[in-house]
């Protein structure tokens, strides 16, 4: 049987342990990432350490806590992390849910922690791995497509901008929108939907800009 606790060891320093055993018997390419410990912070500043790839995979492995469920204590959780769609460590993640598909789901197993680090790796490779990769390839292509949708809304709203000379002075988290207001004649506002969608609100028009702006709108193609 695998003992791991040492006498006077906290839960912190046990939880390292395993997870460096672990990632040692993974091969090539595999290592630990340690996080700034920070009591302050209840998230990110009390998060155990990860094992990652250099390809980009991530998971954690974890010793399921006496608190929890009977049946689980003396096992390992083995679950997967994602990416974020900026790219950045604690940016918007796209989890499996973002993949509008049901049957998608994030991947985890649980293992026997007296099996040893050896055997937790294998099973890790056999069970876990396989299906995280494959779900983890759709999410990257989905922030692919994201992300040029983004930058193409960007490209929109910085040409928009520029030719009417409108501000920049709305770039929301959640829309880029922008306004003017002319003393005494028009104002209105511009919001960017996609690359090729715009809504365009304008109060104080005359009646023949009105006319013309609405065929305009209205014409094909």
């Amino acid at each position: 049987m695998y003992i791991l606790r040492e006498e006077k060891a906290t839960e912190a320093e046990v939880q390292e342990r395993l997870t460096v055993e672990v990632a040692a018997h993974l091969g090539e390419g595999w290592s630990v990432k340690r996080y700034p410990q920070d009591p302050e912070d209840h998230w990110a500043g009390n998060k155990g350490p990860d094992i990652i790839h250099t390809d980009g995979r991530s998971f954690d492995v974890a010793i399921c806590s006496g608190a929890g469920i009977a049946a689980d204590r003396g096992k390992v959780w083995v679950s997967a992390n994602w990416p974020s769609m900026n790219g950045e460590e604690w940016g918007q993640v796209v989890a499996p849910s973002n993949l509008y598909n049901p049957e998608e789901c994030s991947p985890a197993i649980k293992i026997s922690l007296s099996r040893g680090p050896r055997v937790i790796a294998r099973e890790i490779e056999r069970r876990f791995l396989p299906e995280y990769t494959r779900i983890l390839g759709r999410i990257k292509e989905k922030i692919v497509t994201e992300r040029a949708i983004e930058d193409g809304k960007q490209d929109a709203f910085a040409e928009i901008q520029a030719g009417c000379g409108l501000p920049d002075t709305a770039r929301h988290i959640t829309e880029l929108k922008t306004s003017w207001y002319d003393s005494g004649r028009t104002y209105g506002s511009v919001r960017v939907n996609s690359a090729d969608s715009v809504d365009l609100e304008i109060h104080g028009v005359s009646r023949d800009k009105a006319i013309m702006l609405i065929n305009i709108a209205r014409a094909k193609g």
